[in-house]
């Protein structure tokens, strides 16, 4: 899992930015980073939605049910594996370290009031991918691999806020 909270401020409908810290596995390891998150229309259409260092997004909205997205994110995972009865159970602590650059496109579309529909096609970049005894991703290397660079397709059903919570009482 991974949790990033923040503090923030909303300058205007236009401009919001927020400081804050996450705790997750981007780069194969438990690790505390500081963040910086950055949120700005430039026009109607067009804006960024960022969690620095973590991901860039370009953002073309085409109206209320439609968003094009494209961007860079950089993501990982650590897990514990189990070794009994294995080639491996010689070792401790297994763990499998990932870490990874993702570089995609994503169309966002509304199905109804509070579903959505999403697809996202890019390229993904390995960074890390190693086998190791212990819970340390450099440390303890049993497998080092290099994985070769891929590419990515996701499609994914998800739900939102219907819109009458997002609206504001009129005075």
């Amino acid at each position: 899992f991974s949790i990033t909270p923040l503090i923030g401020w909303k300058q205007n409908e236009n401009l919001s930015y927020a400081l804050g810290f996450t705790y997750g596995y981007s780069f194969g390891v438990p690790l505390i980073v500081p963040v910086f998150s950055y949120n700005k229309n430039f026009n109607c259409n067009f804006g960024i939605e960022s969690v620095l260092p973590l991901s860039l997004k370009l953002r073309y909205t085409k109206n209320e049910k439609n968003y094009w997205y494209g961007g860079v994110e950089l993501g990982g995972a650590s897990y514990r594996l189990d070794n009994e009865g294995t080639v491996f159970s010689n070792y401790n602590k297994l763990h499998l370290f990932r870490s990874e650059l993702r570089y995609t496109l994503n169309y966002e579309r509304e199905i109804h009031d509070w579903l959505w529909f999403g697809i996202e096609a890019g390229y993904r970049q390995n960074l890390r991918f190693n086998l190791t005894n212990g819970p340390r991703g450099r440390a303890d290397v049993i497998i080092s691999n290099k994985l070769m660079d891929a590419p990515v397709v996701n499609a994914s059903i998800f739900v939102v806020p219907p819109r009458f919570f997002l609206k504001k009482k009129k005075e």
